[in-house]
């Protein structure tokens, strides 16, 4: 009976060892996560809700945290600049392209498995002080150009983040918002906004980057996608509890006046990670009606209630 004793023991102890252990390798596996940079200073509160973007745009300097991708160069002839003669505030981002070359020996001109592409733009996190844009938000006001609606897919572009992965491995997309044309943005901009997930426990990787696509069908010259006021918000917060931003990084002209405004749609609702959704008319818009209905509602259910106990006090100071 005591060796019996011993020998549970032993397997017990074992067993809370092994757990142990494995437990030290699932945590030592985890290496993503948002971190705080060693340079403080590229962090900044807003205590009183007057941001300044990240990426203003207003100044050549921007482009130098933009980057084509080779899908884009290759596929698309795309380029950027910043420039003024559309724009949300100040300068504005513009991305340009020119297939004809490249789709000129493709028969009617169509591009075949448009999503084996990324013809599109990438932004570093390491270009602005970060290690990765995990659990960070991502926020800019965009327009397309409609005369490109007809060669894209859908009529859309793509903001898309996935983690880093070892070669050979599959990677986890940590955010995705697919953005439509509506007839309203034809005269304005609107607010995109991407929340870009922490990588799950257990996952190697991080997301130290993030891009936006425009899956181009078509033979195309001219402007397709412009992006302005890019702001990145971090998931830390000061001694205050305000949240910290990247602060800008390009020169933001605070002072120049805000065009195209007309008709801005607001984006309803934060985009987590293997979401596709539209780009819609924040619900807020509508919730005052609604209050109203409810409020009316309540009140008459009052009023029966009432008139009910009414008639019933009546009726038993008839009979008795």
């Amino acid at each position: 009976m005591f060796f019996v004793k011993k020998l549970i023991s032993f397997l017990l102890a074992s067993a809370f060892a092994v757990s142990m252990l494995t437990a030290t390798a699932s945590a030592e596996a985890y290496t993503g996560g948002f971190v705080k940079p060693e340079d403080e200073s590229i962090l900044v509160a807003y205590p009183d809700g007057e941001k300044e973007p990240t990426l203003s745009f207003d100044r050549d300097s921007c482009l130098k945290y933009i980057t084509v991708s080779e899908d884009g160069v290759n596929e698309a002839g795309m380029w950027v600049t910043n420039q003024s003669a559309v724009r949300y505030q100040g300068g504005c981002l513009k991305i340009a392209v020119n297939n004809e070359k490249q789709r000129g020996n493709v028969e009617g001109g169509d591009l075949p498995y448009v999503y084996e592409y990324g013809m599109g733009i990438q932004l570093n996190a390491a270009d602005f002080g970060l290690e990765n844009f995990d659990g960070c938000v991502i926020s800019m006001m965009v327009k397309f150009h409609p005369d490109a609606l007809a060669a894209l897919d859908n009529s859309a572009a793509t903001i898309t983040a996935s983690e880093v992965v070892a070669e050979g491995e599959e990677g986890y997309i940590t955010g995705s918002r697919t953005i439509t044309y509506s007839e309203l943005e034809a005269k304005g901009f609107r607010n995109a906004i991407l929340t870009i997930m922490e990588p799950k426990e257990g996952e190697y990787g991080d997301t130290t980057s993030f891009s936006i696509n425009l899956p181009l069908t078509g033979v195309y010259s001219g402007d397709v996608f412009y992006i302005d006021n890019l702001t990145i918000k971090t998931p830390l917060k000061d001694a205050d509890g305000n949240d910290l931003y990247v602060k800008n990084v390009d020169g933001y002209n605070a002072s120049a006046s805000v065009d195209n405004t007309e008709n801005i749609v607001q984006a309803g609702d934060t985009v987590t990670a293997d979401s596709v959704v539209l780009e819609s008319v924040a619900e807020e818009a509508g919730e005052g009606g609604k209050g109203m209905i409810i409020a009316i509602v309540i009140i008459a259910v009052v009023v029966i209630v009432g008139i009910g106990v009414f008639i019933l006090i009546k009726m038993k100071n008839r009979y008795y």
